[in-house]
């Protein structure tokens, strides 16, 4: 129910000190560019060496989707990729080592620990 259906007003401060009272602090995010021109640079490069994939390349066996709702990190993606990404695999009867695996510029996907979990799990993958 809001205040005003009841005939109470409440002013933007008082709102805010409630929330304070509460412990809930309001941040403004900083503003920043979506993409860095090393970010634009890359995106460039990786369509060049790309254009010409045919239907047939892009329909192999390995190409996943993966969306998440949250903060994620290097540990909870690796965590991602050795459960879920693994184990979908094996239930469709994909092999592992045959299927290519590609993904963005992302930290968490370039970050040394997953770079080197990758090589170690045998994964291949498309630099993105």
């Amino acid at each position: 129910m809001k205040l005003e259906e009841i005939g109470h007003a409440m002013s933007y401060q008082s709102a805010i000190n409630v929330l304070h009272s509460v412990e809930i602090y309001a941040e403004i995010k900083k503003k920043k560019p979506l993409l860095t021109e090393k970010h634009k640079k890359a995106r460039l490069a990786w369509a060049k060496k790309h254009q010409y994939w045919t239907v047939h390349d892009c329909e192999e066996p390995g190409y996943a989707c993966q969306g998440y709702n949250g903060a994620m990190n290097s540990e909870l993606y690796q965590e991602i990729l050795t459960t879920s990404l693994k184990d979908t695999m094996e239930y469709y009867d994909l092999n592992w080592e045959t299927s290519v695996f590609q993904h963005d510029n992302d930290p968490k996907h370039r970050s040394k620990s997953t770079t080197q979990w990758m090589k170690d799990s045998g994964m291949v993958c498309i630099d993105g």
